[in-house]
């Protein structure tokens, strides 16, 4: 549909600056209804699936004043689109879900069940940027992903602003921290070089290295070992 699209801007004269989805979701209800048309704010507006898509993949790339902007949200009010079943989430801002959904796309390392696809933002404006979403590949079965960062990632940690967001508040993705914490141990404990970066990263010494992460990881290990040894 994105190819099409295109196709459509070698013949139609298309106003870029109204087609950036960052006019959709800053602007208000009326400005963006006389922009963009009626149903913008449901469909396409701050708090709508398009726009929390939109807004997590640029900043998970790259965090710059809009982030900082909309991650001071403190509306509670609309559910984050973007995930089901997590248990805090209903006491999340929307500038929590913001640092949450940024934070998980940035440091995706497997999936499993699932895949990253592509989609328009807005199907009526033939030149709309794309947005990420993840589909299922295995119907009726729970999406799996685990989360670990790259050895550039973490040399850039110290100048990583969403990094420091997380460190500032860390129960906001306590879940995908504990999740990086066993991916790490599960596929790079022998990799000397990824250890040795990990283990001086900012997020080993104001996260991992932390005692009430030790505690949380030691009760959760206890957990798992006597689940184990209850289904042999």
């Amino acid at each position: 549909m994105y190819n099409k699209f295109n196709d459509y801007n070698k013949f139609c004269k298309v106003n870029k600056e109204v087609s950036n989805p960052l006019t959709y979701i800053l602007n208000d209800w009326k400005t963006s209804t006389m922009l963009h048309g009626s149903g913008v704010g449901r469909n396409f507006g701050r708090y709508s699936k398009k726009a929390q898509q939109f807004m997590s993949d640029k900043c998970s790339r790259s965090w710059d004043g809009y982030c900082e902007v909309l991650s001071k949200d403190k509306d509670t009010s609309h559910p984050n689109m973007l995930e089901t079943g997590y248990d805090e989430n209903k006491h999340f801002t929307a500038g929590d879900r913001l640092i949450r959904n940024s934070f998980k796309k940035k440091f995706m390392f497997q999936l499993k069940g699932c895949k990253i696809d592509w989609e328009v933002y807005d199907p009526t404006n033939v030149d709309s940027h794309i947005v990420s979403n993840l589909v299922s590949t295995c119907p009726g079965k729970e999406c799996i992903i685990n989360y670990c960062p790259s050895i550039e990632q973490i040399n850039n940690m110290n100048n990583d602003l969403l990094v420091k967001k997380v460190i500032k508040n860390p129960k906001i993705v306590l879940d995908i921290l504990i999740n990086m914490y066993y991916t790490i141990i599960n596929y790079k404990i022998n990799d000397s070089n990824f250890m040795n970066a990990i283990q001086n990263s900012l997020l080993s010494k104001e996260i991992f290295s932390k005692e009430w992460f030790k505690k949380i990881i030691e009760k959760k290990s206890s957990a798992i070992l006597k689940l184990t040894k209850t289904l042999r």
